[in-house]
């Protein structure tokens, strides 16, 4: 497993009708340029997982952490179709 790229932290307020939002800050700064790609409408993204810390509220009172999506596929398609070829030809139906 590749080494967390923490870019951001941010709380969750909740109001009294029961709703939450999740209020963060990301440092653009602190994002690899080999982790940002470019769509095919030119805009440039990054992909980000938020999390919540496992002890609660640090000490600026952040509930939650941002850190980049490393994940890259391995080339090797899962779940890929059965091609037609793939059946076995004695099913009755």
């Amino acid at each position: 497993m590749a080494n967390k790229i923490y870019c951001g932290n941010g709380k969750e307020f909740r109001f009294s009708n029961g709703g939450s939002k999740l209020s963060m800050s990301i440092c653009l700064d602190d994002i690899p340029q080999e982790h940002i790609t470019t769509g095919r409408n030119g805009k440039r993204y990054v992909s980000i997982d938020i999390c919540e810390n496992k002890d609660g509220a640090n000490q600026w009172g952040k509930t939650h952490y941002a850190e980049v999506n490393t994940w890259k596929p391995d080339g090797k398609q899962k779940n890929k179709p059965a091609s037609p070829e793939s059946f076995d030809s004695d099913i009755p139906f």
